[in-house]
């Protein structure tokens, strides 16, 4: 079973599991893994909860990623933050994910939630898991450049959003 969402995410009712592996057990486990999370969803046989979780964690970086080049470059432009984050949050391009970062955002908050290690780990995993099925993932592995050079500026053991902090440190405050 594969868990999406931080510890505040299941302390909030918000987690949700993927299951994968015999459907009968699967099934006799339903109920434990529901009073952690509210969603439970059975993806498949072997590993597929893993897989569904690496994908996942694709979209999850790259929309960091994105999301602190589109504050930097706002900024550099001269908009405000916050003005930024609120049209972006209220966009088509908004979603659960870019509102809860983008409080961090707005607060300077690089508290980890998943760090930056972390995330940068997941994606190894990903283009791992990528070049056993000869798949080629030329953006995720600019995400991990990204991440790498994160870690390698202080911000390993601080939340993945500190990839900000990439883009340039003249127009962020640390």
């Amino acid at each position: 079973a594969a868990v999406l969402g931080n510890p505040g995410a299941v302390r909030a009712g918000n987690a949700a599991i993927f299951v994968s592996g015999p459907p009968d057990a699967a099934e006799r486990c339903t109920p434990l893994l529901e009073s952690i999370a509210p969603t439970v969803r059975y993806v498949g046989d072997d590993e597929r909860a893993r897989v569904l979780k690496l994908v996942l964690q694709i979209l999850i970086g790259g929309t960091a990623e994105l999301l602190a080049e589109a504050v930097v470059l706002g900024e550099s432009a001269g908009l405000d933050r916050g003005t930024l984050l609120d049209v972006v949050g209220a966009s088509v391009v908004g979603s659960p994910f870019v509102a809860y970062k983008s409080d961090a955002l707005r607060n300077d908050d690089y508290a980890a939630t998943f760090t930056t290690a972390m995330m940068r780990k997941d994606v190894d995993l990903v283009l791992e898991l990528a070049g056993r099925g000869d798949v080629d993932l030329p953006i995720t592995g600019e995400v991990r450049a990204v991440l790498e050079a994160a870690c390698e500026g202080g911000h390993a053991d601080d939340d993945f959003i500190s990839v900000i902090f990439t883009a340039t440190s003249d127009l962020v405050s640390e």
